[in-house]
């Protein structure tokens, strides 16, 4: 087995620099003025598309949520499992987007429970008695796909906090620009509510790494997420 990098310490410390690619391997430039990939215009609007920002947050946003997921799925006991899929189910019908909103995010935070509880030795002995290798190698994929995810956000709040301050900074642009700003909140509200589990997150997924025989965690947010098919 190799050694298991985990940049735990980049994660939790914010400290990795902001991506700059408007694929999904990174976040896209802020052509705002001060910020990497800036226009020096003259012109008072913003050269930013915030839509392509926002697209490439949820993505981060949406990453994480899946890792969680499947994760969860992985590791939980059979009645955990069914019982988290039965609320999903439900929470999906719900027709008033609050109550949708808050459902939903209980189940993601009963799966970081889940996930956190997760006893390593007892996940492995799991897997070798289902002798399934293919579950074993997507519990692999979605434990570094979730570490990559907690990377993505931390670039998409510092680059959405910087964006918003930028925009705010002038007046005619905040006036004009003031519902894409409440979006942005909302983005990275939710973005901050996975940072904040980071702690619990990264502490299992390097246990459970070792598990599914993931030789190194992702350590920028540059790389591409992993599929089941992928060497790890």
């Amino acid at each position: 087995m190799k050694k298991l990098i985990l940049p735990m310490a980049a994660i939790v410390g914010m400290t990795v620099a902001t991506g700059a690619h408007a694929q999904f391997g990174g976040m896209p430039k802020l052509g705002l003025p001060g910020m990497p990939g800036a226009s020096q215009s003259s012109s008072p609007a913003p050269a930013v598309d915030i839509d392509t920002f926002l697209e490439s947050a949820n993505l981060a946003k949406s990453l994480v949520e899946a890792s969680v997921t499947h994760i969860a799925a992985a590791v939980g006991a059979k009645e955990q499992v069914q019982e988290i899929m039965d609320r999903r189910e439900a929470a999906n019908k719900i027709t008033n987007p609050q109550e949708k909103d808050a459902a939903l995010k209980k189940i993601a935070s009963d799966e970081i429970a889940i996930i956190g509880a997760a006893d390593a030795d007892a996940v492995s002995k799991k897997l070798a008695a289902e002798k399934n290798q293919t579950k074993a190698k997507e519990l692999g994929a979605s434990i570094y796909n979730l570490v990559l995810g907690l990377l993505k956000d931390k670039d998409a709040f510092e680059q959405g906090q910087a964006l918003i301050k930028q925009i705010q900074s002038n007046p005619m642009n905040a006036a004009r620009m003031a519902p894409k700003i409440v979006r942005l909140k909302e983005v990275l509200g939710s973005i901050g509510s996975q940072i904040s589990a980071t702690p619990t997150l990264l502490k299992s997924a390097k246990a459970l790494a070792t598990v599914a025989k993931v030789a190194k965690l992702p350590a920028s947010s540059s790389e591409a997420p992993k599929k089941s098919s992928d060497a790890l």
